[in-house]
């Protein structure tokens, strides 16, 4: 999907990588983006065996385990299953696209050679590619334990014939995993980099419940901007849990007031709702495993979406009473504040940041470009008085 890859890359130079919550930049359009200097294959994030160890609370929330079958649609250059590669062992990939200029047998086989070379021990891992098409993925049928769409449902330009052919490939016990950006009850969310707005987790549910899969999982509160939905065939594991999430349906239409620009204007209201809910945190996180990303993802699109530095700040340190050391939160201060011009205190939170992620090598980069940007500052100012 080079169109979305490639408007990232020239309308942002800095980039949030989905999963992993690292920061990565590109200067170069014409690289589609690609991390690492030495480029070992066009599109891809994590390269260092740190890096992929990054993803490992990923790994463990889909459940992919010895022997399984999985395919990502809308895998670019498989990238993301070369990471799992390097924690697993005899599962086997299908690495899935449109786009031949990034996914085809080339790429693959660099990509596979990469995270071979990384792992601790000999590959045992298989890897299959399949080129797809707009209306279909070309899976074979009822072979899948689990089917995962990594930041690509927003751009399916016609979503009921791909889910439609999706129940179709799994296995009658298997799992379809949706990560992506969503629009909320209060926010009209638009994907950051192709800016098309993404839709509701109420709109993908009820698309997949016309193919008999029903939400069985959801990582974050349904009105979190950015979450992870699980469907399966199974109605009884589904209303399970949804009378799981009645069980702190109080406490999360309390978060949701922070969606309100009457709150998240106000530093004093966004802090007051944290503290209500700092005693149910453990109970909430029981039922919603990454209730964390509530906050980076809503901070995130608040500065995105209305370019106010306030307000976004105001819900980024609200998240911080609940997770003091999340390094997802400090980064978006820091970005925040570098896209505001205040590159010291922009410094100061991306250190943080990186004291909690000290393999995010990206970031590393980042402090000393923006150290060097105060310097310079500095040097003219001084240069000004002396004359």
């Amino acid at each position: 999907m080079t169109k979305i890859y490639a408007l990232i890359a020239s309308f942002f130079t800095t980039i949030f990588l989905v999963g992993c919550g690292s920061l990565y930049v590109s200067n170069n359009p014409d690289a589609i983006i690609s991390t690492h200097s030495s480029r070992p294959f066009k599109y891809g994030f994590a390269y260092s065996r740190e890096e992929c160890e990054q993803y490992r609370g990923t790994l463990t929330l889909y459940n992919i385990k010895k022997g399984d079958v999985v395919a990502e649609v809308g895998a670019a250059s498989g990238w993301l299953e070369g990471v799992y590669s390097v924690m697993t062992a005899s599962v086997t990939y299908y690495v899935q696209d449109i786009d031949t200029s990034i996914l085809n047998q080339d790429q693959l086989s660099k990509m596979v050679k990469h995270y071979s070379s990384v792992r601790q021990t000999p590959q045992t891992n298989t890897f299959k590619m399949v080129i797809g098409t707009k209306t279909g993925t070309n899976l074979p049928d009822g072979a899948f334990d689990k089917i995962i769409i990594s930041n690509s449902y927003h751009e399916f330009k016609d979503p009921a014939s791909m889910v439609k052919d999706l129940a179709k490939k799994i296995k009658p016990n298997g799992t379809i995993i949706i990560f992506d950006d969503f629009s909320n009850n209060y926010i009209k969310h638009k994907h950051l980099g192709c800016r098309i707005t993404s839709p509701k987790p109420s709109m993908v549910i009820k698309e997949f419940e016309k193919q008999g899969l029903y939400l069985t999982n959801i990582s974050a509160p349904i009105n979190s901007l950015e979450n992870n939905l699980f469907f399966e065939f199974s109605k009884q594991k589904s209303d399970d849990f949804k009378l799981k999430t009645s069980s702190v349906e109080k406490y999360i239409k309390i978060l949701d007031q922070l969606n309100i620009e009457e709150t998240y204007s106000n530093a004093n209201l966004c802090l007051e709702i944290v503290e209500n809910l700092k005693p149910y945190i453990a109970t909430i996180e029981r039922i919603y495993p990454r209730f964390n990303t509530y906050f980076s993802s809503l901070g995130d699109a608040l500065y995105w979406e209305e370019m106010d530095l306030k307000k976004s700040i105001n819900v980024f340190h609200a998240g911080l009473v609940l997770y003091p050391k999340s390094a997802e939160i400090y980064k978006g201060l820091g970005t925040s504040y570098c896209s505001d011009n205040n590159y010291v205190l922009s410094v100061e939170n991306y250190k943080i940041s990186l004291e909690l992620d000290p393999y995010n090598q990206p970031i590393k980069e980042k402090i000393n470009e923006l150290n060097n940007i105060i310097a310079k500052k500095k040097s003219k100012k001084s240069k000004h008085i002396i004359k």
